[in-house]
């Protein structure tokens, strides 16, 4: 997979002193994300994880990992984002990075701004249906940290039948579930929004 984080990024992560979450992987319920000293945990689906340190504002209670899912034929990995207020954890943001099938493959570059309240998600898709040109698509997704909350940001709509537009939609799906507080997601929530390795398209409908 391309996912990346930028030099700087890096550098914030190896703040000395910072705690950020790890992933129990024999948690009884399947793997989880936990960050050490603190009460609860973010229940994982039985996927491939691997935790990804984040540093946002300079909150190190915000964390990250990459779930990947594969089927016979396709692979995706979602990034999840949690912060932990001190009280509870809860998820902030599910948000696909790598995607390749038999018909398409998208790459994301992820890249925290430098006033560390973004996150810049660089998009490279390429999408192919039978009897037409593979289709290619570059664009720009934003998340903004809000000290509580990652928000949508985009810079103007996605324009209508793009690769940008159904990942728009796959992505509002996730947020109005991650309206209400979660500390867990199932691989059943993730195929709801499409964001499974057996669900997971963007081609134009």
């Amino acid at each position: 997979m391309d996912f990346r984080l930028t030099r700087r990024a890096l550098l914030f992560a190896a703040l000395p002193g910072t705690a950020f979450a790890q992933i129990a992987r024999l948690a009884p319920d399947g793997p989880a994300l936990r960050w050490e000293g603190k009460a609860g945990q973010v229940t994982l689906p039985r996927w491939s994880p691997r935790t990804m340190a984040m540093l946002l504002a300079d909150d190190e209670s915000v964390s990250a990992v990459a779930i990947t899912d594969q089927s016979p034929d396709s692979q995706l990995e979602v990034l999840l984002v949690a912060h932990h207020d001190g009280t509870l954890p809860r998820i902030l943001a599910l948000e696909p990075l790598q995607w390749q099938s038999p018909y398409g493959k998208m790459t994301t570059r992820l890249v925290i701004d430098p006033d560390r309240n973004m996150l810049i998600f660089d998009r490279n898709c390429a999408v192919r249906r039978s009897g037409q040109p593979i289709r290619r698509e570059m664009w720009r997704d934003f998340l903004a940290w809000s000290g509580t909350k990652l928000v949508d940001k985009p810079v103007r709509p996605a324009p209508p039948g793009t690769q940008q537009a159904l990942l728009t939609a796959i992505r509002a799906k996730a947020l109005a579930w991650l309206a209400s507080p979660r500390q867990s997601v199932t691989a059943q929530d993730l195929a709801s929004f499409g964001m499974d390795a057996a669900s997971f398209d963007l081609r134009e409908r």
